[in-house]
């Protein structure tokens, strides 16, 4: 787990109040397991104050980052159809610039360089 991902967990769930991201602010979370989707959208971050979106495959969440403009998208490495990786292609190719953490059961040097590369802020290995 990288800095900013664990300077947000650690800060959301010491202090709910005192969030990287102010209360109210939404997150966008893709993912296509939705066991992870519910844990973080109902559970997690709800609790601290967030506002939560969902989608569950990479065409999806274009759609959904282009209609409602989430403050930070929590990104799935292995989705169907198109990967996180495609979705931050396409992101930086529509100058798209909502800040990503990368989430990855998978985690590698190789995939969190691409990542950083295509501009995602930070790198999460699942489970967290």
């Amino acid at each position: 787990m990288t800095n900013l991902a664990q300077a947000w967990l650690a800060r959301s769930y010491a202090h709910p109040t005192q969030g990287i991201f102010m209360s109210g602010e939404c997150i966008l979370v893709i993912d296509d397991s939705r066991e992870i989707v519910r844990h973080l959208t109902e559970r997690v971050l709800p609790t601290f104050g967030y506002q939560t979106l969902c989608a569950y495959d990479g065409q999806s969440g274009l759609k959904m980052i282009r209609e409602k403009s989430p403050d930070l998208i929590m990104l799935d490495y292995n989705l169907p159809e198109m990967t996180g990786i495609d979705v931050l292609r396409e992101m930086a190719q529509e100058s798209l610039n909502t800040p990503v953490v990368l989430m990855t059961g998978y985690g590698s040097e190789l995939s969190a360089i691409e990542a950083f590369r295509l501009g995602a802020k930070d790198y999460l290995i699942k489970p967290f």
